[in-house]
């Protein structure tokens, strides 16, 4: 996980969750190398947490090697703030990420929880709706900087077994 700063904007909260999609995110070229070298399963998963006086961008999953997919992780993302961000995942992930929204106001049950994370965050869901569509692949670049490896930490459990 990486320690994030609490004083980000909601935009920066938002692309910052892009963010992780595009480096981690199922349709990303690292998710499909660790996949294929079965360093990670279907459980592994990339969110972005913020409240109150936290924020924290958490990598979780269960495997054999844990620090091997640390070291790949921070591969991936040396190469992103050399290389860029690929365009075409980008705009991907951020269509996907709409079309998920979009679908909660679609839904009652949906709706009820969204209204309520928001709630809890002081947001408004058009707000974040309407953030999302602004964001472009620059935004993204800036970001990449918070994560470093003094604000990271690894935390293994191991079972008794």
């Amino acid at each position: 996980g990486f320690k994030m700063p609490t004083t980000l904007s909601l935009k920066e909260k938002i692309t910052i969750d892009l963010l992780l999609k595009v480096l981690i995110g199922d349709a990303s070229p690292l998710y499909d190398r660790l996949m294929k070298s079965e360093l990670i399963d279907d459980d592994f998963d990339a969110d972005f947490m913020y409240g109150r006086g936290y924020a924290t961008a958490i990598f979780e999953g269960s495997n054999n090697n844990p620090q091997l997919v640390v070291d790949e992780i921070f591969k991936e993302i040396e190469t992103l703030k050399q290389e860029g961000v690929d365009e075409k995942l980008f705009n991907a992930v951020k269509c996907n990420e709409i079309g998920i929204m979009y679908r909660q106001f679609n839904q009652p049950d949906s709706i009820n929880s969204m209204l309520l994370d928001y709630a809890l965050k002081d947001e408004e869901p058009f707000t974040v709706l309407n953030l999302l569509k602004e964001i472009q692949i620059s935004d993204l670049m800036p970001l990449l900087n918070l994560f470093k490896k003094e604000a990271s930490a690894l935390s293994i459990i191991k079972s008794e077994e």
